[in-house]
């Protein structure tokens, strides 16, 4: 099943309050040229996309190459040196099914207003920006539990001593947007197999952490983003644990 991806680029306001337009227009090329890279790998399965100033939208071919492309963007995002707040990103996103038209249509209005565009997003797409538009914060990608079939839970699980950890879980800390977004859940970007993976990503949150403390918002994304990697770390640690449990019984 495909499905859309959209990432949103975070503070584009704050940006432009701190270092005016053309801090906000560099933000906007970085965001642009690091969503394309971390889509190249992938991109015989990206069947539309297009980026628009602080967001991005990719058709994947399945969920499995849109979690592999918002797992690179997310990481690189979260790579910003220490300390750099014009380069430090943060970013947010939804993946929900696709449709079979295309993201956005563009006609003209009729009779007099005819020089006027209209631009609709399809049913599918505007579903997607309405879920990431819809409050919950935090560096987090939130992605229609529906998706999750047996089939696809187990092409993206992560091998774990002699267990598996299904990056994609309903989290019980986070919030998440009420309504018609009851069956969101959110996927574990920052997971691997390794521990040491955990520790340097874990690292890197800390790092963010204090250098976000003199930006409100920024400092309220990375609040959120420190729940999502406590809840994470927690669920990493008891599959690991069980994993090496079981092979200390056997």
């Amino acid at each position: 099943m495909s499905v859309i991806l959209f990432v949103d680029l975070l503070g584009a306001r704050s940006r432009w309050q701190r270092g005016g337009i053309d801090t906000a227009l560099n933000a906007f090329d970085h965001f642009t040229r690091f969503m394309i890279a971390a889509a190249k790998p992938d991109l015989r399965e990206v069947v539309d996309g297009a980026i628009e100033t602080d967001a991005s939208a990719f058709v994947c071919s399945n969920l499995r190459v849109a979690l592999l492309i918002a797992q690179r963007a997310f990481l690189r995002a979260f790579e910003t040196p220490k300390g750099d707040q014009t380069e430090r990103l943060w970013i947010r996103g939804a993946i929900v099914p696709s449709g079979e038209g295309a993201l956005r249509t563009e006609r003209s209005a009729y009779g007099d207003a005819s020089n006027v565009r209209i631009f609709t997003y399809s049913r599918e797409f505007f579903d997607a920006v309405s879920v990431e538009k819809s409050g919950f914060r935090g560096m987090r990608l939130l992605v229609r539990g529906g998706l999750l079939t047996p089939a696809v839970r187990k092409a993206i699980a992560i091998p774990v001593g002699d267990r598996f950890l299904v990056p994609v879980k309903r989290l019980r800390h986070s919030t998440y947007p009420s309504g018609p977004a009851e069956d969101l859940q959110d996927f574990l970007w920052m997971a691997s197999s390794e521990p040491a993976d955990w520790q340097h990503a874990e690292r890197r949150m800390s790092t963010r952490f204090r250098d976000s403390t003199k930006d409100p918002e920024e400092f309220a994304q990375a609040a959120a983003t420190q729940v999502l990697f406590h809840e994470a770390s927690a669920i990493f640690q008891s599959v690991h644990y069980k994993a090496h449990r079981q092979q200390r019984v056997v």
